[in-house]
């Protein structure tokens, strides 16, 4: 299962990149039942490990054309070579860009926690929160679900377990602006039968995807080149945290009654 999520993000991410047609849904998803559910009102939030980075694509996935354009195996031996150049500038510029704006690790973090609680709050839950040392979900242990959500039995009903797969800054292709885009999976335990309520994927940020996406659509949120991005890094840290904000209230939406 962990797989199948990893590989739904690295697809619609590459897919999306290159403008092609996309899909929202991930595998397993499964839609919280707030009516069968009416008595799970006490969550405990578990936090998220930060990003060790925020990934920077300067739109390097059109290059994946090159590959299906020509149909030969002399499009593989012109691509091989561009496509190397391209993962190398990527890795670099995310180094750069992770070194520059280091706060926005953790500021994330707070931003969809903190908007999440509030949101839930007002839904009638009762809503604790736990920061507890976790591998970052985009580094080797991806998708490390907590394994012992008893801990919380004697205070939560159930508990709503984050983890921020991915996060950073995307351009379509090598000339246009870079928008923020966000993953996280979020997934409701409960805390005595550890049966699952509610699991699911969110891409808020993510352009390109289709509509409904409008954090990514906000003129404000974007920045027309690599250098700009560099040069405003407090911009582009707020500019996660919205979409950090909004995908808390996606979540919240999901679990809250109708």
């Amino acid at each position: 299962m962990a797989n199948d999520w990893r590989l739904w993000i690295a697809a619609i991410t590459a897919m999306a990149v290159a403008g092609c047609a996309t899909t929202t849904t991930p595998p397993g998803r499964q839609a919280f039942n707030a009516e069968a559910h009416r008595d799970v009102r006490r969550l405990v939030i578990v936090e998220p490990a930060p990003l060790w980075k925020i990934s920077i694509d300067p739109g390097h996935a059109q290059i994946a054309g090159i590959f299906g354009g020509t149909g030969n195996i002399l499009g593989l031996f012109i691509a091989l070579p561009i496509l190397g150049a391209a993962m190398l500038d990527q890795s670099a510029k995310t180094q750069q860009f992770t070194t520059k704006a280091a706060a926005a690790r953790q500021e994330i973090n707070d931003a969809l926690v903190t908007t999440l609680a509030e949101r839930l709050s007002e839904s009638g839950f009762q809503v604790s929160r736990h920061k507890m040392a976790r591998p970052s979900a985009d580094g080797p242990d991806r998708l490390a679900w907590v394994e012992d959500y008893g801990r919380w039995a004697g205070s939560a009903d159930a508990a709503l377990d984050l983890q921020v797969v991915v996060g950073g800054f995307v351009a379509r292709d090598s000339v246009a602006a870079f928008k923020p885009f966000l993953a996280v999976a979020a997934r409701l335990v409960d805390t005595r039968t550890r049966a699952i309520y509610y699991r699911d994927i969110l891409v808020p940020g993510l352009p390109f995807i289709g509509p409904g996406q409008g954090v990514a659509g906000d003129p404000k949120n974007e920045f027309a080149t690599f250098d700009d991005l560099l040069a405003r890094s407090d911009d582009a840290v707020e500019a996660l945290r919205r979409v950090a904000a909004t995908l808390a209230q996606q979540v919240a939406a999901e679990l809250s009654p109708p």
